[in-house]
């Protein structure tokens, strides 16, 4: 696809690429919009976080896997836009990127770490949307998307059911060993951040 693709197409992208992530990973959405407010262009009205997943006192295997899943399906909107456009758009995936690095931020040690973690997991994102079946999904759920504007999950999962010859959507495993993550949780960005007058909301508040 083009470079100059409109706003509202590389929107719809962006969202599908939300979708299409947090149905491959199994993460609870409600709906997926390209109808912007005050604040975004689009959105996905996702579920909170499982009442279990604690990062601020909890980093063992299980916590870090999800983080993934999550951070994942957080990049994954970029990602999509990207793979469509050839460009990333900075400031449109702004929010999903703070979002991500907070939530990393709970399971990675330095800043360093925090930034080679971050790239690992785009890299990951990129390779699974890549995958042909995928792939499909996603221009199957941009495309209605600009049709409809407003999809619910169960309106996705059928796209993508479809795309896959009417066979049900399989999750996606991630294996248990992380990807270069130290064995405790820091707050070295989320200070560095606090030092320069950026605030950050306390993880339980925004879930």
């Amino acid at each position: 696809m083009s470079d100059r693709l409109s706003g509202i197409k590389k929107t719809a992208y962006h969202e599908a690429g939300h979708a299409v992530a947090y149905c491959i990973f199994g993460i609870p959405f409600k709906s997926v919009t390209i109808q912007g407010d005050e604040d975004t262009y689009g959105h996905v009205v996702r579920d909170r976080y499982p009442e279990d997943f604690n990062p601020d006192i909890d980093s063992g295997n299980t916590a870090r896997k999800l983080m993934e899943k999550y951070v994942m399906a957080g990049i994954a909107g970029q990602v999509a836009e990207k793979l469509v456009s050839k460009n990333y758009n900075w400031q449109g995936a702004g929010s999903d990127y703070h979002k991500v690095v907070d939530l990393a931020s709970y399971f990675t040690g330095s800043n360093k770490q925090l930034e080679k973690f971050i790239e690992e997991m785009r890299q990951k994102t990129t390779s699974l949307l890549k995958q042909k079946k995928n792939l499909m999904a996603l221009h199957a759920v941009a495309k209605e998307l600009l049709k409809n504007k407003t999809l619910s999950s169960r309106n996705v999962k059928e796209i993508i059911r479809q795309t896959r010859g009417g066979y049900p959507l399989k999750r996606h495993c991630l294996a248990l060993k992380s990807t270069s993550l130290p064995a405790r949780p820091f707050q070295i960005f989320r200070n560095f951040l606090r030092k320069i007058n950026i605030h950050i909301p306390n993880f339980k508040k925004i879930r």
